[in-house]
């Protein structure tokens, strides 16, 4: 039995229109498709956690020269501003889109002086500070572009002369400009300033605790 063309063509066109193309739907007909999910973007870290090792020089303080000659009048064999090291730790809240908010403690130590038994006569002077500090980074999140600091504090010294130890209270400022590098979420973080201490009422050489202090260290937000 011979099959006629036109038939053939027609059963063609309807299985190729048939009711699976859903493009080519009744008008007034609605086809449902599946919809893609889009994630969700990151959250913003909001704190900012980090610990550096810390190195102040006290030879711009103001008051290391006036030290110098007292020592060595009081009969100090070797008298110079000394280089204090030690440790920080900083806490900040990403607060606004430019400023940052937190605190910091740090502790310090060093030997300004020695005496004529360099080993068993050593003045010595430890450090300890709590700080709040303010921040501004306008650079949006790029890192190693400079973020102004402020901080204004107060610190717990510690001046042992002779193997005697007293201890006194002082408040400070320091300005300085903080550098990241790393990436919005992790990285090092390099922050260089200056410290500027209230000046002692001691009648002895009071060692320079104040000066220019460099940092370096990992930094983590989250």
């Amino acid at each position: 039995m011979r099959t006629s063309p036109l038939l053939t063509i027609s059963l063609a066109v309807l299985a190729w229109a048939g009711p699976a193309r859903a493009d080519l739907a009744a008008p007034g007909l609605t086809v449902a498709s599946e919809e893609v999910p889009v994630a969700a973007p990151p959250r913003p870290a909001a704190w900012e956690l980090s610990l550096a090792g810390s190195m102040r020089v006290t030879d711009l303080d103001l008051g290391a020269d006036r030290f110098v000659d007292q020592a060595r009048a009081y009969g100090w064999w070797q008298a110079d501003p000394p280089i204090m090291v030690g440790e920080r730790v900083d806490a900040h809240y990403l607060w606004t889109p430019i400023v940052d908010v937190g605190a910091s403690v740090a502790w310090l130590s060093g030997e300004p002086a020695t005496g004529v038994d360099v080993e068993a006569d050593p003045m010595r002077v430890r450090w300890i500070e709590v700080a709040a500090s303010a921040r501004l980074h306008w650079a949006k999140g790029r890192p190693f572009l400079p973020e102004p600091r402020v901080e204004l504090g107060l610190a717990q010294e510690r001046w042992v002369v002779h193997g005697t130890a007293s201890d006194r209270l002082r408040s400070l400022i320091r300005v300085g400009i903080d550098w990241r590098l790393g990436t919005p979420r992790v990285g090092a973080r390099l922050s260089i300033g200056y410290a500027l201490v209230a000046a002692s009422r001691s009648d002895g050489p009071a060692p320079p605790v104040g000066g220019v202090e460099l940092s370096v260290g990992p930094y983590l937000r989250f």
